[in-house]
């Protein structure tokens, strides 16, 4: 697989999993909430467990490349990798905060 393909596996499974937690009312997309809604402790806590998911395979796709050969990665890495979940994460906070209404 070229890098062209790695680099679209890694933006669509990260896409999906920055938004899992905003979309689904349920703990890990499985577990049921006790209450009615997660609070943002939980949210922020799936987050950076979907974060650690997607820096994985990011790790495991980046290593596999043939021309890296799993070097080394230095801070720049990921910073960048935190950013672009970031960012992706975007959409599904907004539709939860912004655009869903609560009923009265």
């Amino acid at each position: 697989m070229d890098w062209n393909g790695k680099a679209a596996i890694w933006i669509t499974v990260a896409l999906l999993l920055a938004n899992l937690p905003f979309l689904s009312r349920r703990m890990f997309v499985f577990g049921r909430v006790r209450s009615s809604e997660k609070t943002m402790v939980w949210l922020a806590f799936e987050w950076l467990l979907m974060y650690a998911a997607a820096l994985s395979l990011s790790l495991l796709l980046e290593g596999a490349s043939s021309w890296t050969g799993g070097a080394v990665k230095g801070w720049q890495f990921y910073v960048i990798s935190a950013f672009l979940f970031t960012t992706f994460a975007a959409p599904g906070f907004i539709y939860r905060y912004l655009y869903q209404r609560k009923s009265d």
